[in-house]
């Protein structure tokens, strides 16, 4: 199903896998397999519309009958949202303090964007 270098990543083969060229759905569905198996993910997205894009399909795929008023820690994935370096406001720093959180003491496996 998947090409040689992912498998052998699978098989602990090899300690990360960097992927290019796919789209965001093919790497969700590989970040739920890999969640599945028991692996903590972070997926890295160049920029607001493929965070959007990435969070809408994850919450599909992680989430799956999860409370949507669940604390941060306790949902299917992590979003840390980027920083502002021009302009950064207190206000939002509430989520990106809230992911650190989550990260820090979450209780279950889990991937972060």
């Amino acid at each position: 199903m998947y090409p040689t270098e992912l498998t052998e990543f699978l098989r602990g083969k090899t300690d990360s896998l960097r992927i290019f060229k796919s789209g965001p759905g093919t790497r969700a569905l590989l970040a739920r397999d890999l969640v599945d198996r028991g692996q903590n993910v972070v997926m890295v997205v160049p920029g607001g519309r493929e965070l959007k894009e990435s969070q809408a399909i994850l919450s599909m795929l992680l989430d799956i009958g999860g409370d949507p008023h669940a604390p941060v820690w306790e949902k299917g994935f992590t979003v840390l949202p980027p920083y502002p370096a021009r302009h950064p406001r207190p206000e939002e720093w509430a989520d990106r303090w809230a992911a650190l959180y989550s990260l820090m003491y979450g209780k279950r496996l889990s991937a972060c964007l």
